[in-house]
């Protein structure tokens, strides 16, 4: 039973730590296009 517990908490631990990478890579993507969006408007400006 004790086993058991500890597999799946670090289980769960493994997903929590994949789920964390994915949103870390998907918001450096999303900032970089954010980023990359403000400089066309601001050279469309000037």
């Amino acid at each position: 039973m004790k086993q058991e517990f500890k597999d799946l908490a670090k289980y769960r631990l493994e997903r929590a730590r994949d789920t964390l990478l994915d949103a870390q890579k998907y918001f450096k993507d999303a900032t970089l296009k954010f980023v990359k969006r403000i400089e066309e408007i601001t050279l469309g400006i000037l």
